[in-house]
Order: C-alpha cells, then structure tokens, then sequence
C-alpha cells in the first residue's frame, strides 16, 4: 500500500461507544496520519439494523475515491496501529480481511469460521483463509466491492436469487446496494439449514464473486461486553475468556 492510499473509516456506534474503544479510536487517527495514509471518518448513524447499516456504508464507500473500506465496531478495542496494517493487507491480499476476535461470551469461540485445514496461531502476521469473516474490524478493498457489484448487481445476468444484489431505497430518499443482506445457506456438514449473518453473507457474496476472506491474527482484539473478551488457544474452537471487567 502507497502512502497515498485512501481509508474510508466507518464506526459502528449503535448502543454507545465503549471508552476503550474510543481510546483506540484516537490512537488510531493519530498513526494513521503518521502513515501518511489519507482517511475519511464517517460513522453510521440514524439505522438500527445492522444489515442495512453496513450495506449504507459500503455503498457510500463505492461512490467515493478512497482505496478501502475499513469498519469497526462500537465495542472493539484495538492497538492503533492496526488499522493501518488491515487495509494493507487487504489490498495486498485483494480480498476482505478481518481482525481476530472473540464471540463474546466464555468458550463461544471466534467470530470468523476458518477454511478447512486452516489453523491459527496467535500473533502471527500470516493470513489465514476463512469462509466467513466478522465486519467488527474489517477491511474491504474497492475492487472487492465493485466485483460483488459486478458479479450480482442489477445490471449482471445472475439468477442466483439470495447472492444478487438489488439497488434499495431508505426513508430519506437515499439509495443503497444490498451487499450484506443476510440469507440461508445448507450446512451439509451438520445436515441443517443456516442463517448467515450480515457479515458472513456479504463474505459469501465476495467468495462468489472470486474474492476470499482472511483473518489476521496477529493483533490482541478485545471483544467488550460487560467484560472484554479475547481469543485463547487456536482454530475457530477457540476458547474464549474474559480479559478485564467493562466499566459500567
């Protein structure tokens, strides 16, 4: 990544912001100027569905000039110079890639599912391959934005009903692509239907469209509840445990 690459930088800030996750904040505006990297802040407002939240951002983000979407969310604390570290390496990697971190709850695991064969190591820079990735703290390259938009949008010939994308209308007259509208998947492994998520659904879209997914493991994020949880041991049976207890 060029020291002129461009970061948009959506914060989910629904519920409140956690003060660790404000500190970050901070700590991450301050090196990423340092990076010389140029970023626009925004912060998704005014929309308590999450689907519909994250699916505004990224659309704003395809009608801007900036290199990468970058999404935290309001609970998340981070070493600040993450940030910038994310964005490269989805570039590099020309795919989305996410932060490691835990569900939040003891023994839940993580929040991504990892390809099979995949194993994580805790602290390592290397990136491992997942069919699904969290949208807490995730970077999502322009051309992985515009591939889905290509492969499943309104102008493509897909007939592939829960993967298309449709072009919506919100209350204030503002429009919006669908990317992570959530839907249902056969788990063969488990022999049952499944309802993806918002982020693991636009992970399959990316995945459709000839785009993979990747967790980082190499930051220590915190998942805030009323405790912070992190990620212990390896692979996506990971335990999880509590790391501090939350203020308030």
């Amino acid at each position: 990544m060029s020291a002129t690459t461009r970061i948009y930088f959506c914060l989910f800030g629904y519920g409140g912001l956690a003060e660790e996750t404000i500190d970050c904040l901070i700590g991450a505006l301050i090196e990423t100027s340092r990076s010389g990297c140029s970023l626009k802040f925004t912060r998704a407002v005014g929309d308590a569905l999450i689907s519909r939240s994250r699916s505004k951002a990224m659309s704003a983000f395809l009608d801007s000039d900036a290199h990468v979407l970058f999404t935290v969310d309001h609970d998340i604390v981070f070493p600040p110079e993450a940030l910038v570290g994310l964005c490269r390496l989805a570039l590099d990697a020309n795919g989305i890639v996410s932060g490691l971190y835990a569900n939040r709850g003891d023994g839940q695991g993580i929040s991504a599912r990892l390809s099979e064969g995949e194993e994580i190591q805790l602290g390592s820079n290397k990136l491992v391959q997942a069919v699904y990735a969290p949208a807490g703290f995730t970077a999502y390259p322009m051309a992985v934005v515009e591939g889905m938009l290509r492969r499943f949008g309104p102008d493509s010939h897909s007939i592939e009903p829960d993967l298309r994308l449709s072009l919506c209308r919100y209350l204030d007259g503002s429009t919006f692509y669908d990317f992570f509208r959530p839907f249902v998947v056969r788990n063969e492994v488990h022999g049952c239907n499944e309802y993806l998520s918002e982020d693991w659904a636009v992970c399959a879209r990316a995945r459709a469209a000839g785009f993979n997914s990747y967790v980082w493991p190499k930051p220590t994020l915190i998942h805030m509840g009323r405790r912070g949880y992190k990620v212990e041991g390896n692979n996506d049976g990971a335990t999880t445990t509590a790391d501090q207890e939350a203020n308030g």
